[in-house]
């Protein structure tokens, strides 16, 4: 920050500044679920899902993970897991078992919004059988595509999140990226000892 190469907002910040300054721009267009959002809609749906959060124990740098498609709401649950100071940890939505035993266990992850079917598979059954071996997760959140559906399981969180920003300098993210989302397996060339 001090070279200038950077300066001291965030995205949460910035989704606050442009619902002030453009409420109804369009903000996000998702095709699939019918949705055209505006600025002012998407800072609103992210402040239910950050006191959502609050209300589920999530403190700044808990990490919140998102298993979900290109909807509306996954833009707004990561939007909302920023605005409350989590980590959002992105997966994508192929990734079963293995691979998030290892995301979610590494992340110590304290909630996981997933779909409950998504493209014929069963998110709800694989989160629930993963549950004992994940200490630190304490809510899977089951999200359906439509925004209406979205809009009524959040509507009594409260229009308005009136905590400060997060700190720009904090981590906000946790990527795995291809190699790291599942434990090492020994070579062919590694002995069992």
């Amino acid at each position: 920050m001090a070279l200038g190469l950077w300066d001291d907002t965030t995205l949460a910040g910035r989704l606050v500044a442009h619902s002030a300054a453009c409420p109804d721009a369009t903000a996000i267009v998702d095709d699939a679920n019918g949705v055209k959002a505006t600025f002012a809609q998407l800072e609103r749906d992210s402040a239910r899902v950050a006191n959502f959060l609050r209300d589920a124990g999530v403190q700044a740098g808990d990490v919140v993970a998102l298993q979900l498609p290109n909807w509306y709401t996954s833009a707004t649950v990561a939007l909302g897991a920023l605005r409350a100071g989590a980590v959002v940890n992105p997966m994508l939505p192929i990734y079963r078992e293995r691979e998030l035993s290892h995301m979610l266990g590494r992340g110590r992850t304290k909630v996981i919004f997933t779909p409950g079917v998504y493209r014929g598979f069963d998110n709800e059954g694989l989160i629930a059988g993963l549950r004992q071996n994940l200490p630190a997760l304490s809510q899977h959140v089951v999200l359906a595509p439509e925004l209406e559906a979205f809009e009524t399981q959040f509507s009594a969180y409260g229009d308005r999140f009136d905590e400060d920003e997060p700190d720009s300098a904090a981590v906000c993210e946790l990527i795995f990226t291809s190699g790291t989302e599942a434990e090492r397996r020994r070579s062919c060339t590694q002995s069992a000892r």
